[in-house]
């Protein structure tokens, strides 16, 4: 059984970049959502391995520019997302 890591990865883009559900959008990043900034997105790094117990490099971590780009490179890492 797969689990599917949806609910948990929008809930914890909520939690670090005080936004609502509502603006999670595939295409938004830092431009759409206000509060994602440089140290935001440092939390948001270390928040995603601590939760999906994975390693990212520095090319993945700046790549990680819109939360579509965020699920493909979960998607990578087996994530079922």
């Amino acid at each position: 059984m797969t689990t599917n890591f949806l609910d948990d990865f929008e809930n914890l883009l909520v939690e670090v970049l005080r936004c609502s559900k509502n603006d999670l959008k595939d295409e938004n990043g830092p431009t759409q959502i206000s509060n994602w900034d440089s140290i935001t997105h440092m939390e948001l790094v270390s928040k995603i391995e601590e939760k999906f117990n994975l390693h990212l490099d520095v090319d993945e971590m700046n790549q990680m520019d819109t939360i579509g780009a965020i699920k493909n490179i979960l998607r990578k890492h087996k994530v079922a997302i």
